[in-house]
């Protein structure tokens, strides 16, 4: 699958997490009935949670990001709906200060890679962060992914079902450029 297909089906895929319900508010909507199930609470956090982002994997199971106010820092939050059910949420970075902009991408295993921008209050720079969800295993610690010192933005990201990956984000230091990181599995 071409990258551009690939970004085009990730934005059809960026629906509200509130939208991702069934029949008893826990549920992933059958895929098998048309139309919208109920709403589902898939966070429990105390602050605000804004930002969400959702993919899919072949077997229909979800994973989604969002960004979660924790009353220190904002952070970035994740889920899981596995058969259908969404498990608990978790804190999948673990830098202080703020992270916005998260952006996921699942492969057809159910691996899944997720993207954002940090800022580092210390120096006022901006950078990209990227963390790799393996089916079976979870979260990994998160890395940073670009090297210049300067402002990032809109970190997104592609994976392919081998599991390698591509982020882009826009970089500036006066002028703005687009880079980009490539992951290998």
């Amino acid at each position: 699958m071409r990258v551009l297909d690939k970004i085009s089906m990730l934005l059809v895929l960026s629906v509200s997490l509130a939208s991702c319900g069934g029949d008893d508010g826990g549920d992933l909507p059958d895929s098998e009935a048309p139309g919208w199930g109920n709403a589902a609470l898939i966070e429990s956090g105390s602050g605000t949670a804004y930002s969400p982002m959702v993919a899919f994997d072949s077997n229909d199971n979800a994973i989604a990001v969002w960004i979660q106010d924790d009353f220190t820092d904002y952070s970035v939050f994740s889920n899981t709906a596995i058969a259908g059910r969404w498990a608990t949420e978790e804190r999948i970075e673990s830098r202080i200060f703020d992270a916005a902009q998260p952006w996921i991408a699942a492969g057809g295993d159910g691996d899944a890679i997720a993207v954002w921008m940090h800022d580092d209050d210390r120096d006022q720079s901006r950078f990209v962060l990227a963390s790799w969800y393996e089916t079976g295993s979870g979260w990994q610690v998160e890395e940073q992914i670009n090297s210049r010192f300067g402002t990032v933005r809109v970190p997104r990201v592609v994976i392919d079902d081998n599991g390698d990956a591509l982020a882009v984000w826009a970089y500036s230091n006066g002028d703005t450029s687009i880079y980009s990181s490539r992951f290998t599995a």
